[in-house]
């Protein structure tokens, strides 16, 4: 980062960070960036711009929270998000190991982990991106080409979370945590659901006593 103006103006690839004082005696932050730039050539700003977009927002998000000291999400529900990824990635990986056939498929989502800790260290998107690829892949294998349709519904909600949440890692993080109880609440009903019986003649209790 450069400094092209004292307390007001630095640079960054690729935009700048502007310190603006305010009435109030507050300052407001804001990032400028070009818009001519080879990461939005052609159509190709369709998917930088709202990538870009989501990152810079939970960034200026995360200064805002340092400087005023005031955390955007709450510890409970950063637990509770924690949590909620971890056992959604936990699911992931159990639907994998269940099906022989799926195993050389999760090599994929499994190098991609490997490769995002490697770059970054960063266990939380090696595990959004762990997420994201081998839901993809496992939708795929399981339902074929009728995935596809349903799979653009669910990544347009994917994109409007990203875009619209102040916070998308908390978001998912809950959206995982109650898929995860909606699945053991199912789970519990059948397991507690009464064996049938066998269709016969009634036993009087004579009989059972002999």
């Amino acid at each position: 980062m450069r400094l092209l103006e004292p307390e007001r103006v630095y640079a960054d690839i690729p935009g700048r960070f502007v310190l603006v004082p305010t009435e109030q005696g507050r300052t407001r932050l804001l990032l400028r960036e070009r818009l001519a730039i080879p990461e939005r050539a052609g159509a190709m700003w369709l998917l930088w711009d709202p990538m870009h977009f989501v990152m810079e927002q939970r960034m200026l998000q995360g200064i805002k929270e340092r400087a005023e000291g005031v955390l955007l999400v709450p510890p409970a529900i950063d637990l509770a998000a924690r949590i909620g990824w971890a056992l959604g990635g936990i699911g992931l990986l159990g639907l994998f190991l269940r099906r022989r056939s799926w195993w050389p498929w999760l090599l994929v989502p499994a190098a991609l982990v490997a490769v995002t800790l490697w770059l970054t260290g960063d266990i939380y998107s090696a595990l959004a991106g762990f997420l994201a690829l081998g839901i993809t892949i496992a939708g795929a294998l399981a339902y074929g080409w009728r995935w596809w349709p349903p799979y653009l519904l669910l990544a347009s909600a994917v994109a409007l979370v990203l875009l619209l949440t102040p916070d998308s890692y908390a978001t998912f993080g809950l959206i995982f945590l109650t898929l995860a109880a909606g699945i053991a609440g199912a789970f519990r009903h059948r397991f507690n659901q009464p064996l049938p019986l066998r269709a016969g003649r009634p036993t009087s209790p004579a009989a059972a006593r002999s």
